[in-house]
């Protein structure tokens, strides 16, 4: 991944079907390529059905070992 290294901080919304169905970046890790994929990541998440719309936030840590 080229030496590139951060944290990409993200608030998403769920709807009550389960759906990610928006994706807002907070905080970025300084490199388009990493926000790109952990917005991307989150998207393809499914989560149990809901009453109500929800949301969360969480943070992709991206670092080489």
């Amino acid at each position: 991944m080229n030496g590139w290294e951060g944290d990409v901080e993200l608030k998403f919304w769920v709807e009550k079907d389960g759906v990610v169905s928006k994706v807002e970046i907070l905080k970025t890790s300084g490199y388009s390529v990493l926000d790109e994929q952990a917005v991307s990541s989150i998207k393809k998440w499914i989560f149990s059905p809901f009453d109500t719309i929800q949301w969360g936030k969480i943070t992709f840590k991206f670092s080489l070992k």
